[in-house]
């Protein structure tokens, strides 16, 4: 089974965000960014909350999107395209089914990364 980072990151590959661990602008990668591009998406595992049924076999995981680019307004662009992505679909996955997305905030800037990039 792979995780719902992992996943997610394969889908956004899928629907054209950018190409799934690659080497040139927007490669998407899961739980790790690396230090080239400089223009990357990067999904994490963040946990999640208690199963949702007596059976326990409603899962309900959260997740983290961050958009690094040189450009704040190209990663600013980047992460608001997915935000509306994910909130209006519902995508297909291998290792789980997708009941429902939740996107709990709005897009945040943290500054820049050592490279100078913002993120």
């Amino acid at each position: 089974m792979k995780s719902p980072a992992d996943e997610i990151a394969r889908y956004l590959a899928a629907n054209g965000f950018g190409t799934f661990a690659g080497a040139a602008a927007w490669s998407i990668n899961h739980n790790r960014e690396p230090a080239q591009p400089d223009s990357c998406i990067t999904v994490y595992d963040t946990g999640g909350g208690e199963a949702d049924t007596d059976e326990l076999d409603i899962h309900r995981p959260t997740i983290q999107v961050r958009v690094r680019a040189k450009a704040a307004q190209a990663a600013y662009a980047k992460i608001e395209a997915i935000r509306r992505h994910l909130k209006t679909a519902i995508p297909v996955m291998d290792s789980f089914d997708v009941i429902d997305i939740r996107v709990d905030t709005s897009a945040a800037s943290i500054g820049q990364d050592d490279n100078g990039c913002n993120i």
